[in-house]
């Protein structure tokens, strides 16, 4: 029996959210003098998303065009504005209100994309369309997120694994979702491209975002060791290799939460499990296993989080740093797992505002 996964809260997308009078969402500030003081900090790896979002009703939006007003998006690449406002509008409406894969992870991405895309190495290859696509390949990559795992939908058989016949299910769904938005005449801020560019366009935004499927991990990491690191003919203009780069570089985004501060890193670490656990309980409700880390009767958060770090985000991170030369990353990580293997160490099993200071910031 084929089931249609019900997500709690869902928006309705229909395209019809704005009046034809508003260009764009309507933008609420809680402090104009905290987010000013925040947008000075804004090239800082560790810059603080949630209090950003805090201050912001449209974090995504909002951060979406600043970026792309800084960067000068809009009048090099001739994107109508209003199209361009509709689209993000309405992507950001179509992430749920769920703990972790909400609007504030994508505007995190979003924001992980543009730090990483400043690094020398980067700009010196990717040209302007390049980098839209990176920006919106990190805007819509869950889009439509119902906050449940591939595994789980497919174990349901869930319409969505169905489809796509259990291959990227979230992933080939978030872009499906995103680019029928984009397809209506208003919505379609690519309407200016020639054809040409318009499917180049495509194919890059639906690589970048297919590349986010952890079970493409290992396989694309190989690839990029090979094809990159110890490539001694290394041709950055070449297609393939710049698209495997940006595939790299999206990726981390998406999981680059250990190798922030230790208090941001934690408020992603409560998100998550909050969401893995609801998972969690509805696999014991339908009688299948329940998932690793997301059995709440069985909680080690700080081993999870070390295994996390251990085969997923530590391998990734030694080729970013390799390959970028930036420090942040790797030194950030060290020290949350330190820290977590302290936690684990001395059976602190959940983690929670109290357990956050229970060492000495130098030990």
């Amino acid at each position: 029996m084929v089931e249609k996964y019900s997500i709690e809260n869902t928006a309705v997308i229909d395209g019809n959210e704005f009046k034809d009078q508003y260009d764009a969402p309507k933008i609420s500030v809680v402090d104009s003098e905290i987010l000013n003081k925040l947008f000075s900090n804004i090239e800082s790896w560790d810059w603080d998303i949630f209090e950003y979002a805090k201050n912001v009703n449209n974090s995504l939006y909002y951060l979406t065009r600043f970026i792309f007003e800084k960067e000068n998006l809009f009048n090099q690449l001739n994107i109508p504005q209003k199209e361009f406002n509709r689209f993000i509008g309405l992507i950001e409406k179509g992430y749920h209100d769920l703990p972790f894969h909400n609007k504030v992870h994508a505007t995190d991405v979003l924001h992980a994309m543009s730090y990483l895309l400043k690094n020398p190495r980067i700009m010196s290859m990717c040209n302007t369309i390049d980098i839209m696509c990176c920006y919106i390949a990190a805007i819509i990559h869950d889009y439509d997120h119902p906050g449940y795992s591939n595994i789980y939908l497919i174990n349901i058989q869930d319409e969505m694994a169905v489809l796509y016949n259990d291959q990227r299910v979230l992933e080939n769904h978030h872009l499906a979702k995103a680019w029928e938005l984009l397809l209506k005449p208003e919505n379609n801020f690519l309407k200016n491209f020639e054809k040409k560019d318009f499917l180049k366009i495509r194919k890059l935004i639906i690589e970048l975002v297919l590349a986010t499927d952890l079970s493409q991990h290992n396989q694309l990491l190989t690839s990029f060791k090979e094809k990159v690191l110890n490539n001694e003919n290394l041709n950055v203009n070449d297609d393939e290799i710049k698209e495997l780069i940006l595939k790299i570089i999206i990726k981390f985004a998406d999981i680059s939460n250990p190798s922030k501060t230790w208090p941001l890193y934690t408020y992603w670490i409560e998100r998550v499990m909050t969401e893995f656990y609801r998972q969690g309980d509805h696999e014991r409700e339908r009688g299948i296993a329940v998932s690793s880390n997301m059995d709440r009767n069985n909680e080690n958060t700080p081993l999870g989080q070390i295994n996390f770090i251990k085969f997923i985000c530590e391998p990734i991170i030694v080729v970013i740093d390799t390959y970028l030369q930036d420090k942040v990353f790797m030194q950030n990580l060290n020290y949350n797992k330190k820290r977590l293997g302290k936690l684990e160490d001395s059976k602190k099993l959940k983690l929670s505002e109290k357990d956050f200071d229970v060492f000495n910031e130098d030990s």
